[in-house]
Formats: C-alpha cells, sequence, structure tokens
C-alpha cells in the first residue's frame, strides 16, 4: 500500500503518524497508535492490550460482542480523526506480527501471542461512509 503523503498529528501532549495512502480498498488513511513486542506469551490480549494503551495515556474503549470484546476505539485519538474525517469510516485494526488475527473477526480475547511477536495497534481510515450515516439515510 504506496504511502502518498505523511504528517504528524497532534491529540494532546503525543503526536502520531498519519499516513494518506493509495490502497487497492476503500482505505484511505492509516494511524499508528503503539506498537508493542510481547514479553512474555498471553492466552489473550483482552487485558494485556488495554494495559498497555493506558500506559501511553490512552483510554481504551472496548465492546463486548456475543460474549467477547473488542477493541472500538481509544479515546483522544479517536475524536481527533472524527474531527478531521468527518463521519467516514473509522476503525482500529490489532495487527500481530503484520498480520490481522482471523481477518478481523478475531476478539481480543481470542488473539494468542507468543514471546517476541509484535502487536501493533492502526486506525484505518476509509472513503466508505461510516453505519452511523447510513443508519440516517433514508429511500
Amino acid at each position: 500500500m504506496p504511502i502518498t503523503a505523511s504528517e504528524l498529528v497532534r491529540v494532546g501532549e503525543k503526536e502520531f503518524p498519519l499516513h494518506h495512502v493509495q490502497a487497492s480498498d476503500e482505505t484511505r488513511a492509516i494511524m499508528r497508535l503503539c506498537m508493542i513486542q510481547a514479553e512474555e506469551r498471553r492466552k489473550s490480549l483482552a487485558a494485556y492490550l488495554p494495559q498497555v494503551l493506558r500506559e501511553q495515556g490512552l483510554e481504551p474503549c472496548l465492546r463486548s460482542r456475543s460474549g467477547h470484546g473488542f477493541l472500538e476505539s481509544v479515546e483522544p485519538v479517536h475524536q481527533k480523526l472524527v474531527e478531521m474525517f468527518g463521519e467516514q469510516s473509522i476503525g482500529i485494526i490489532v495487527l500481530i506480527n503484520g498480520e490481522e488475527p482471523g481477518q478481523g473477526k478475531h476478539s481480543l480475547d481470542e488473539m494468542r501471542v507468543e514471546q517476541g511477536d509484535v502487536i501493533q495497534v492502526i486506525y484505518r481510515i476509509a472513503w466508505a461512509i461510516s453505519d452511523k450515516i447510513k443508519k440516517r439515510i433514508v429511500i
């Protein structure tokens, strides 16, 4: 996915790299919130990942779906992206060693990591309109 432009986005006291990309899907831009290397084997990222984000001064918002926990947003970064990109589709991707477990269908409690695995939390901004807007459109 070629990067067409990059900028640093200030959120509070932190700066995050935002890369505008040219992708084969509707992806418009990506922003990496964190990249860490697992120090030990973990059966689940459900408790570990929110802890790592909080240590960086971020507040993860988790959502339960069918008894499983999903990372829905990370504040105040999410609010900043909404200000920048409006109601476009803004979502979080968790990568382990550069791969998205279960193509994004796995919850945090289903994600397993081994010692040395690299975990990344990335925001993805797409050209598509968000589900919130779709629900407001009446045909």
